[in-house]
């Protein structure tokens, strides 16, 4: 792998390749072993690919795990299960949703939120790493940062294959997700709060959508798609507000 323009191309090529290779194995065939084993391949591939750009390793697509890396995940994983949550009880509460609890049984229920919080943490990071960590060290650091926080989030929908011929909601939600994703970074120049926003989002999802036995609205008035959409889009000057406490820079054009 070089250090030229078309060797940084190739480098993500085989990234996307990787990921998206685990996305077939579980929307094609369901096979939960090949789908992560071939997630942490993404990892393995992306260190791999660092150090043959000249990079120490894969802590340098923004993963350093140092005091502010770990600090940052924590903070940004307890603010993403708050923004998440907070659309669920929403939807609960305006019945675009509701919960068929007569269909619940604690310890098979318990045992899946465990599951999925488990499963959904390499599918998190690697993702990270392709449309964030990667794109911003190694194509975006002479980028304005609000030229990387678009790219990125149009790379990000992108990255959704399966959803490109959805309706134009889920894709405008997608790219507010990129948008809300992508701006931690740039801000603090570590990818490790977005790893526990997005974290904390498949997590919530997996639960409401996996674990608990849901019944949708389908009557007029806001999907629940729409409320978390709003909510999201709300939430991005909160985090940015958080990391102005946590004594970040929060200017974007600069």
């Amino acid at each position: 792998m070089t250090k030229s323009f078309s060797g940084k191309l190739l480098g993500l090529a085989l990234l996307l390749v990787t990921y998206q290779a685990a996305e077939a194995f579980m929307y094609f065939y369901n096979d939960a072993i090949a789908f992560l084993s071939l997630m942490a391949s993404v990892l393995v591939l992306a260190h791999i690919i660092a150090r043959q750009q000249g990079f120490g390793g894969i802590q340098d697509y923004k993963l350093a795990w140092q005091k502010d890396g770990k600090y940052l995940f924590v903070v940004g994983l307890l603010s993403g299960f708050v923004t998440y949550s907070l659309s669920f009880v929403v939807s609960l509460l305006t019945h675009r949703e509701m919960i068929n609890a007569h269909n619940l049984s604690l310890l098979p229920t318990l045992g899946k939120v465990v599951l999925f919080s488990v499963g959904t943490f390499l599918p998190s990071i690697a993702e990270d790493i392709i449309t964030r960590g990667y794109v911003f060290a190694v194509f975006g650091k002479n980028w304005n940062k609000i030229v990387f926080v678009l790219v990125s989030a149009l790379f990000y929908v992108l990255n959704h294959p399966y959803k490109l011929a959805a309706p134009d909601e889920t894709l405008i939600y997608l790219f507010i997700t990129g948008v809300f994703l992508a701006i931690p970074l740039a801000l603090t120049n570590s990818l490790w709060y977005s790893i526990g926003l997005h974290w904390a989002c498949n997590v919530v999802y997996r639960i409401t959508k996996d674990v608990l036995d849901m019944t949708y609205a389908k009557d007029y008035g806001l999907s629940s798609l729409t409320i978390l959409m709003l909510i999201v889009l709300l939430s991005i000057p909160f985090n940015i507000y958080i990391l102005k406490r946590l004594n970040y820079r929060i200017f974007l054009w600069n």
